[in-house]
């Protein structure tokens, strides 16, 4: 499917560009070319991005990340895209944990985390949105500290589970300060 799609543009980027090298076209209908292949490239790129598997896609946050740095972007951009990166890998690294546990009261954290993976995939390589803040995060978690942990007990058999659980919730609400 993927190849398809890719073939597909690549003709219509080449009957456009032949347009474009006739005489027989206005100015005015030229720009109006020029403006569709933007907008054809634009269409590519996000299209090619949601075929990425999720490492490509972290792959591709780091090398933006690393040219942002080379371009000398503003500190706030490079800073937001260094959060993106770690919580991402965080979800992804903790969400196995989260399941171990096997408790209805943890869907919601297992929905919001897939969900802001979700929308950090969807957003291309630079993350643009708002983090959640610390009150949600701390509501969102509160079945957790409240009552899956203490019905667990405090044996070693989930203490990994905890743990990552635990360093998760600080690190989201960490977004919100920082």
């Amino acid at each position: 499917m993927e190849e398809y799609i890719r073939k597909y543009f690549d003709l219509i980027t080449k009957n456009l560009r032949g347009h474009l090298e006739t005489n027989e076209i206005s100015f005015v209908e030229k720009e109006k070319i020029k403006l569709r292949l933007e907008i054809i490239n634009e269409i590519r790129n996000n299209i090619t991005w949601q075929f990425k598997n999720e490492n490509r896609k972290q792959i591709s946050r780091l090398q933006w990340l690393a040219s942002m740095r080379r371009s000398d972007a503003p500190i706030k951009s490079i800073q937001k895209q260094v959060k993106t990166i770690h919580i991402y890998e965080l979800i992804k690294s903790t969400l196995p944990y989260i399941e171990a546990l096997n408790s209805n009261l943890l869907i919601h954290i297992i929905s919001f985390v897939n969900d802001l993976c979700t929308k950090i995939d969807l957003s291309g390589r630079d993350y643009d949105e708002i983090f959640p803040d610390s009150q949600k995060i701390e509501q969102l978690f509160k079945p957790y500290f409240e009552l899956v942990q203490p019905a667990q007990g405090n044996g070693d058999m989930f203490k990994e589970c905890y743990e990552r659980i635990e360093n998760l919730y600080t690190e989201l609400k960490k977004l919100d300060s920082e």
